[in-house]
């Protein structure tokens, strides 16, 4: 006979655990699961009312989750997890609890729980993974199915393991999807930032022409720079998480990228007539490097630059010639201007996505995705700054 009974127990167990795993296998967001869980809850033990009690953020409160299931007078009910009373007890010690109405020692939590689920009996099954709690589920029940759930601790255990494993998972998913959602984010601002640069050039480019055109100057110059700037536009645009450089085996000659730079910076208007913008370049040196990436980073500062000083000033480009880091040789490249400087607390962090303080709608990027290429063309970027 005992022998029996605990085979069936056992044989038990193990369906309600099979068929948990499978009522909770559905990838769904953390409130599909609950609601899972609520239902299937309800269904293997005959609760007559079932509610979830979720557990807030800082562990210290349990409180009412409205579902289709349950009225929406549950989001009201709370119950701190340090009151005195058999449910806070019940998840602070991750045991199953039992309470009945003619119980005098109820708390008004629990009484209040009483009339919620218009109930005479209530079991309380804690949900809790490792060393996560989520809260936990309270059941009602009728007066003769009381005693046979009291029997069957073993399985509300079971299926409280499962319940709990299913909303790590949701949950751990959930904060998945919205770092992967913050990351995508984070890659439209970069894509957006830099495009803007190429788009900027063929607008400006396109009124130069049209003032050639008029006066029937020859245009196949412009003509070739929109052309380069419209496939550097369709490059930016597949870049769909990040800008990465190609690695480039080509021999570049750095003082002409700068000075081609510095004359479409002049050409297209995106360096005011009031600021000076002047190259001051050594003799030329011949490099193993990516001319777009290294067009791109002076874009990048100029249009920093510009943006930053006051309505007369100067930007100086300059090559000063190789520098000794840490026994490397490195050539240097430098872009200054008169400024007025950059307060130490935004110096700190200068090179991280932060939104700028600058006017207008900047999106405080230029300096980050400066950074980035620069790293990826394997060079160093410093930035003294004393106004």
């Amino acid at each position: 006979g005992n022998a029996r009974d605990k085979l069936v127990q056992e044989v038990q167990q193990w369906v309600l655990a099979a068929e948990s795993r499978r009522a909770f296998s559905r990838p769904g967001s953390q409130d599909e699961t609950v609601a899972a869980v609520t239902r299937s809850a309800a269904l293997h033990f005959g609760f007559e009312n079932v509610i979830f009690l979720a557990l807030d953020d800082l562990g210290t409160s349990l409180h009412g989750v409205a579902l289709e299931s349950t009225r929406r007078s549950i989001s009201e009910f709370s119950v701190k997890l340090e009151s005195e009373g058999a449910v806070a007890a019940a998840v602070r010690q991750r045991q199953v609890v039992f309470l009945d109405v003619e119980y005098d020692a109820h708390c008004l939590a629990e009484k209040q729980l009483f009339r919620l689920l218009e109930a005479q009996h209530l079991v309380c099954l804690p949900l809790f993974s490792g060393q996560r709690d989520f809260g936990a589920i309270i059941g009602a029940v009728s007066s003769y199915r009381m005693a046979e759930l009291m029997g069957r601790t073993n399985a509300l255990r079971t299926f409280s393991g499962q319940a709990a494993t299913a909303l790590d998972e949701s949950v751990n998913r959930e904060s998945g999807f919205q770092r992967l959602a913050e990351e995508y984010r984070q890659a439209a601002r970069r894509i957006v930032h830099e495009a803007s640069n190429p788009l900027s050039i063929i607008r400006n480019y396109l009124a130069v022409l049209d003032a050639k055109a008029k006066r029937n100057d020859p245009v196949q110059a412009e003509i070739s720079i929109l052309s380069q700037e419209i496939d550097h536009v369709v490059q930016i645009l597949r870049e769909l998480t990040t800008i990465r450089v190609q690695p480039s085996d080509e021999r570049q000659e750095v003082s002409r990228i700068v000075r081609d730079v510095v004359k479409f910076m002049r050409v297209t208007g995106f360096v005011p007539p009031s600021v000076e913008l002047v190259a001051q370049l050594q003799d030329t040196e011949i490099l193993r490097l990516n001319a777009k990436a290294l067009k791109q980073i002076l874009v990048n500062l100029i249009r920093n630059a510009v943006e930053a000083i006051p309505d007369e000033g100067e930007i100086v480009i300059a090559t000063p010639g190789y520098v000794n880091r840490d026994g490397r040789l490195y050539f240097m490249l430098s872009v200054s201007d008169n400024g007025p400087g950059i307060p130490p607390a935004l110096l700190a962090k200068l090179f991280s996505p932060v939104r700028s303080v600058k006017s207008g709608d900047h999106a405080g990027l230029g300096l980050s995705i400066v950074h980035g290429l620069v790293q990826e063309l394997g060079g160093i970027i410093m930035c003294p700054s004393n106004g």
